[in-house]
């Protein structure tokens, strides 16, 4: 197994830990996308998080893998109560 493969392992292992957070997510699919020239030019890198029917594309991947947890509901779930400040007559 190679270095990169290690290191591919190791990550989806890491996404999976943060998707744990959120228990509406029972299953993941997880994509990383490059594109560009062959001889020269910049490599474009899109990573992807979500289940095969609605995918959260990124440049980074906690912000794709956090921004799939909001959409599953997760940060409305978990974001402390809002109380007024209400002054005591």
């Amino acid at each position: 197994m190679t270095e990169f493969e290690k290191a591919v392992i190791k990550e989806g292992r890491r996404i999976r830990e943060m998707l744990k957070e959120c228990e509406d997510i029972s299953s993941f699919h997880f994509e990383v996308a490059i594109s560009g020239r062959v001889l020269d030019g910049d490599l474009h890198i899109t990573f992807g998080c979500g289940n095969y029917s609605a995918t959260v594309r990124g440049n980074s991947v906690d912000s794709a893998v956090r921004e799939y947890m909001r959409r599953q509901g997760w940060e409305h779930r978990n974001t402390g109560l809002c109380l007024p400040n209400v002054e005591e007559a």
